[in-house]
């Protein structure tokens, strides 16, 4: 734009984009224009870093253990670069990550990369979560945002969390569920592999013998995994325990807790024994039936293990008494025995209770 000065005129213009810029002036002449003459080696530089046009980008960590990195590409109002070619202008930038329902995170000091990057860290410690990253160029908020979303660490067993049931019927599966969490306590994702590295501990208060455990992925629980075991045939008190082994060394999960089985009650009137030899020679096997029916249930018992709930003891008008051998048969349970002396012989057939052994029936 040209306007007249004092004795001379002046030009106005405004240039956008940085570079070197070369004034060309000419004047009307009947023909067209003609040069009047130029000025070169004019500078336009970049303006103030603007937080309408500077952008930030973030890369996410490999998870909550390190920091994050976000980098801000300094522009001013007309996206030039706002090149630096030391720290001065590190101390404009301030950048908070934010997610509902979480406290916020501030990012550390901007550091300058090259150009117009900077770099600063942000120490996200909880997984799953959406952050939104802002930054604010002196006090005021840039238009550019970016998110940051973090997986959890490796699984820490001080940190990994147990629920065991305190009390299981006999010969039910009794269950122990592991919620593994990582240093800074976030739902670490469950997988097969990790699941390899928990131990299942059980253990018979009473004889000291373990039961066997197995942990697996749970389909219910999110970073869950659940300890199985198959609880005795008795009443008894169980010891459970979990164990977490990494780099070789075993630690274990919490305390241990303390569980109880209780024995299965029956329906003694339901429940029946039943001999088809009513007559044997001495020295013969007998064979009977026993047929346990849940009192609960109102179920025939079919477990095998149930077999070691079970007494049977033959009494003989003799004075002769021999145990039974039971084992598992078709639906019931088989019990094999031999008198020696002759005589009238009864069958005499308990089951365990938590207060030791009661009467199942006779034959």
């Amino acid at each position: 734009e040209i306007v007249p000065g004092q004795g001379d005129f002046m030009v106005n213009f405004v240039m956008k984009k940085t570079g070197k810029v070369s004034l060309f002036v000419q004047y009307r002449v009947e023909s067209g224009y003609a040069n009047l003459g130029s000025e070169t080696g004019i500078v336009i530089e970049a303006g103030a870093v603007s937080s309408l046009t500077s952008k930030v980008a973030c890369l996410a960590a490999e998870n909550v253990l390190t920091e994050s990195k976000c980098y801000i590409k300094a522009l001013d109002k007309y996206s030039n670069p706002v090149e630096s070619s030391s720290s001065e202008n590190e101390g404009l930038f301030r950048l908070e990550a934010t997610s509902s329902g979480l406290q916020s995170v501030s990012g550390g000091d901007a550091k300058h990369q090259t150009k117009n990057l900077y770099e600063i860290s942000v120490p996200i410690r909880v997984s799953q979560a959406i952050y939104t990253v802002t930054v604010d160029v002196l006090g005021e908020r840039m238009q550019s945002t970016s998110t940051l979303r973090l997986s959890s660490g490796p699984v820490v067993a001080t940190h990994t969390e147990i629920s065991c049931l305190d009390r299981v019927p006999a010969l039910s599966m009794g269950k122990c569920t592991i919620t593994g969490r990582d240093e800074y306590r976030n739902i670490v994702p469950s997988t097969q592999v990790v699941a390899q590295s928990f131990i299942g501990v059980v253990v018979d208060a009473s004889n000291g013998n373990r039961i066997g455990a197995r942990v697996s992925v749970s389909s219910t629980i999110a970073g869950g995994y659940e300890m199985m075991y198959r609880a005795p045939e008795r009443d008894a008190s169980l010891k459970t325990s979990v164990l977490y082994r990494s780099n070789g060394v075993s630690t274990r999960i919490q305390d241990i807790t303390n569980v109880t089985v209780a024995a299965i009650s029956l329906d003694e009137t339901e429940s029946k024994v039943s001999c088809f030899q009513k007559v044997a020679v001495a020295g013969d096997s007998i064979s009977c039936t026993i047929l346990a029916i849940d009192n609960v249930t109102k179920k025939a018992i079919v477990e095998a293990e149930y077999a070691r709930a079970l007494q049977a003891e033959a009494k003989s008008s003799s004075g002769e008494r021999v145990f039974g051998e039971i084992v598992p048969g078709q639906g019931d349970f088989m019990v094999n025995f031999a008198m020696m002396k002759t005589g009238t012989v009864s069958l005499f057939v308990k089951y365990r209770v938590e207060s030791g052994y009661a009467n199942l029936g006779s034959e």
